[in-house]
This record gives C-alpha cells, structure tokens and sequence, in this order.
C-alpha cells in the first residue's frame, strides 16, 4: 500500500503539480496533506508553512503554499489516492464467506456540509442548513477488504443514481448488500441480468404477489403472517414472492419478526409522520411496522433464512470507516472562507492516509491464527496516527529504522487492539465466524 517517493514524484508531474524543480516538490506536499495531524477548522496556512519548516529545515511563504495549492494540486492527490486503492491487497481469510459468490459487496455513502460558496460545485438539498452538501460513496468486497469505488460528489445526486452509474463494475456471481436507497425494482433486474445477487430490504410502498394454487397473482398478506409467526413463534420465514406493481420482479422474500419494544418505538414514529401528514396507518402498513422484510435471489440453500439477517448486518460496519473519516481524520470540519482547492486537497489527503491504514488493517488481518481475536479499526487508526506524527517529524533522519518502527507498530497492534465485546452488540467478525460456522 505504501508508495516509493519516486512513483509519488511520477505523479506529481503527471497531474502537473510539480513543472520545475521546488522546495515543495510531490512527496513534501503530499506529506503535508496527508500527514498533518489538523484540520481546515484549526490548522491555518501559516502554521501548515511552519511545519514545513520543522520537517525540512527550510522557508514556505503562506501566499506561495496557497498558490500551489489549486487544481492541479487537487489533481494530483486524487491521482494518488487512486493508485493506493489500486493497489491490490491480496488477503483472502473470509473465503469461506459464502463460497459460490465471488465478491461480497458492501455499500454505503456518508455525507456533511461545506461552506456556502461552494454550492454550485456541492449542491445540497436546500433550505436553510445544507445548501452546499459533499457526499462519499464507498463500497468494498468484505472477502478481501479490497475497495471496489470511492467516490466524492454532490449530495444531491442520489444513492440511486450511483448505482446505475457504477452498474458496469458488476460480474457474474456478485453478491450486492446495500441500504434501501440504492435499490429500486428496475437495478434488481439490472443485477439479475448481470448473473449476480442482492441481498436488500424493500420500502413500505412496494407491492408484494404470490401465486396462488390457480397461478393468479394475489397479494400476500402480511397482517395474517405475521399473526401466524408470533402465535407459533417463528423468527423467520421464507416465500417466493414477485415484486412490483406490475408483479415483473420474481425474488425470494425473507420475513423477521421485530422484538416488541423495537415495534412500539417504530409505531410511534410512524403516527407522528401520519398525524403531520393527515393520513391514517392501514393495517398492512401496521404489520410491516413489526417486520423487516429482506428480498434476495440467493437460494436457500446458499443462505438459510435464518442467516439473511446477519449477513445484511454486514452492511452496518461501514458505519465503523465513517467514523474513522469523521473523527480521526475529521473530514468534516471546515472553515467558511476556505477555498474549494484547498478542501479538495484536505479531503483527499485524509482519505490517502485512512486508506493506507485500511491496507495495513487487512493485511494484519490475514496474518491472524485466532480469528477469535479480531482487530479494532478504530484502535489501530489511533496507533497509526500516533506514529504517522512521529514518522513525519523525523523526516529523513530515520530511514534505516522505518522498517523496525512499523514492525514494532504491527506487534504492538497485534497485542493492543483487540475489539472488545460490548453489551447486546455484534461485531463483523461475530457474524461472520457465526456465517461460516466457526
């Protein structure tokens, strides 16, 4: 994952950034934006132009660091960060995962606000709080940890839309897991015609057939299943069922019963939201209120009702890489006067240096005997950053030592950043050793 200062050299010229020869050359800025332990919101240029002088014992002007810092600046860490996601990383510990699919794909995207002038470029879903609104789309092959597309654009173009533009990268024996926003009726059949798989949940409002003994569509009714399922205390069920108005999309939908506090809470939601919008809850509204209702067209055979549930919580880690971005690498803070150039390049320094920590976490990853003892992310992106500081400010003075500080990095994290169990929760390594029965 780690690049050699003469490929970072490389493309720096080829994205224009560096045209001549300058004390602020490819692999100095590169350190800067990726390494620097602030922010948009505290860190000023001035103080960016000091820590080049700490680190390299010469003068950056503040008005010279701002001028370099434009689109070709901006061009140039995007380059990089393509090339460390590029980079293969080889790990294949989870093959077990369901072994029919080739890749377990999971996606996600997080979102938060920028300054004002820049809603042209980030248009955000208006009002008063988010006119100018960036979104990062990520998704990566849970199998091998390799990132499959990250993606930074407006708000405003929607999950949906994603999926359709990212359609080309499905193969044949995929498995997509994603949230309720990336799916409509027409992407199911966009995957089905590409002989891969989705495993989602489906919104309220779409019609559910089954065939009756005849074969005449008739809706499936879910109050009287849901009755059925609580008075013989069953946690799942599995039904062929076809999808839609026009009843085109033939699938496998697996039915969940709620636990009642869980219910209660979302009933309470969902008559707030009629009683706003002067409607009343119909009865089928109401059962599907206690139920989570996840379609598939993966058999039964492939995964067993029983396992749709834990394989879909798969999807819900990804809220762990969020919160690394957010509060680790803090992505989110910005200025009100900085300019859109200098955004750019902190938000694609940052995601450089989250992404060179994901490589290190998967490759320590497959170096584990005891799958018991699962890695933290977050903990372990504590302990990079930590040595990233020190890494940084002994700039060329530890060379001959890198190898042993990160060995020493590796065993330490090894020993030190364990997940911990936490009450009434599971974490991804539990699902998945519960998923290839270990």
């Amino acid at each position: 994952m780690l690049l050699k200062s003469t490929q970072v050299e490389s493309i720096a010229r080829k994205a224009k950034f560096v045209q001549r020869k300058s004390k602020l050359n490819g692999i100095r800025f590169s350190r800067l934006m990726v390494f620097s332990g602030g922010n948009i919101t505290d860190t000023s240029l001035a103080e960016l132009c000091q820590e080049f002088k700490y680190l390299y014992g010469e003068d950056l002007e503040k008005q010279s660091l701002n001028e370099r810092i434009n689109d070709f600046a901006v061009s140039f860490l995007k380059l990089l960060l393509e090339e460390v996601l590029a980079r293969n990383i080889n790990v294949s510990g989870f093959k077990d995962l369901l072994p029919n699919q080739k890749r377990i794909r999971i996606k996600d995207s997080t979102s938060f606000q920028v300054p004002e002038h820049l809603k042209d470029l980030y248009p955000g879903s208006g009002g008063r709080t988010s006119k100018a609104c960036l979104k990062i789309q990520f998704e990566y092959d849970i199998k091998t940890g390799k990132v499959l597309e990250l993606s930074i654009g407006a708000f405003t173009n929607s999950d949906l839309n994603n999926s359709y533009q990212t359609s080309e990268s499905i193969e044949d024996s995929d498995l997509l897991i994603r949230d309720l926003g990336y799916i409509s009726l027409d992407f199911l059949e966009t995957i089905q015609s590409k002989l891969a798989y989705y495993l989602n949940r489906i919104k309220s409002n779409v019609h559910i057939w089954q065939k009756d003994k005849n074969g005449c569509f008739v809706p499936l009714n879910l109050v009287k299943i849901e009755k059925q399922m609580r008075r013989l205390k069953i946690n799942t069920m599995g039904f062929e069922v076809y999808l839609g108005e026009e009843k085109k999309v033939e699938s496998r939908l697996v039915i969940e019963t709620l636990p009642n506090e869980v219910i209660e809470e979302k009933l309470r939601k969902a008559k707030r939201a009629a009683q706003r919008e002067e409607r009343e809850l119909g009865k089928d509204t109401i059962a599907r209120i206690g139920l989570n209702l996840y379609v598939t067209n993966l058999s039964e055979e492939d995964l067993p009702n029983e396992q749709v549930r834990s394989l879909y919580r798969l999807r819900w880690q990804i809220e762990l890489i969020f919160k690394v971005w957010k509060s680790l690498a803090k992505i989110d803070e910005t200025k009100k006067d900085v300019k859109r150039e200098r955004i750019d390049c902190h938000l694609y320094g940052k995601l450089i240096w989250v992404f060179l920590g994901w490589g290190i976490f998967w490759k320590m990853t497959g170096m584990i005997q005891d799958k018991a003892k699962w890695l933290s992310f977050n903990k372990m992106m504590k302990n990079l950053r930590v040595l990233s500081q020190w890494l940084i400010t002994r700039s060329g003075k530890i060379t001959r030592n890198i190898r042993k500080l990160i060995v020493m990095f590796i065993e330490d994290a090894m020993k030190t950043c364990h997940l911990e169990k936490k009450n009434k929760s599971i974490s991804s390594i539990e699902i998945i050793m519960e998923l290839i029965g270990i």
